[in-house]
């Protein structure tokens, strides 16, 4: 008898400690909870139709260009690459964005201390996005602009104006843990396309550029 009465005191205890410790998670499954809904709710507000949307980007990436003249002087034809993007764009429907981008890029190659390679594009380009539920997103963009390019060859300078053209594809995630504030991770394919002003020479870049989680936008609800 005594061994029944020690199991069924072990099992009552064991059932109140299972009950407590449920008990205890209770308050912390209702803030995941809430803080589901919020993020949630967020999410409808800020890409609702009628936003505006401002925002800013920094990435960073590797470039691949087909300029084999002068790159060749540096035995290479893969450039490291960051850009900049100021952005101001409008939902004209729930979860559509459109917009245009501030596209800066700025591309750089050292091999060594004679031979280097950079060159600078500054671009406007249109683009349009949707978002998913879940956050995720997908975008097209494509723009023109201006550029230069700076080679160095043993300590001599060439410098070259270009025209420039870019075509992108991409995607990403957005967080909207705060009301009007959204943080975005990016990826983007891009191609550029760049034509010497003087020589009409084409030159063409391929680009793949993450933003590195500093992201950052900014959405407006329209009263």
């Amino acid at each position: 008898m005594q061994k029944w009465l020690n199991i069924s005191l072990l099992l009552g205890l064991l059932s109140l400690s299972i009950q407590h410790i449920n008990a205890q998670n209770i308050p912390l499954r209702i803030h995941n909870e809430h803080k589901h809904l919020d993020e949630r709710d967020n999410f409808k507000n800020q890409t609702n139709e009628g936003n505006i949307y401002f925002g800013f980007a920094y990435g960073m990436g590797l470039s691949y260009s087909n300029r084999k003249s002068e790159l060749d002087i540096l035995n290479s034809t893969v450039l490291a690459n960051i850009s900049l993007l100021p952005t101001v764009a409008y939902f004209p429907k729930k979860k559509w964005l459109i917009g245009i981008n501030l596209d800066n890029d700025i591309s750089a190659s050292n091999i060594n201390y004679d031979n280097k390679y950079n060159s600078f594009a500054f671009k406007l380009t249109p683009f349009t996005r949707y978002y998913l539920n879940s956050g995720l997103f997908g975008e097209i963009k494509g723009g023109t602009g201006w550029g230069f390019e700076r080679i160095t060859d043993q300590g001599e300078f060439i410098y070259n104006n270009l025209n420039v053209y870019k075509y992108a594809i991409g995607g990403g995630i957005s967080n909207f843990w705060f009301k009007k504030i959204s943080l975005e991770v990016m990826i983007h394919y891009n191609y550029q396309l760049s034509v010497d002003r003087q020589t009409s020479e084409e030159k063409s870049f391929k680009v793949f550029t993450v933003s590195a989680g500093i992201g950052f936008s900014q959405l407006f609800k329209k009263e």
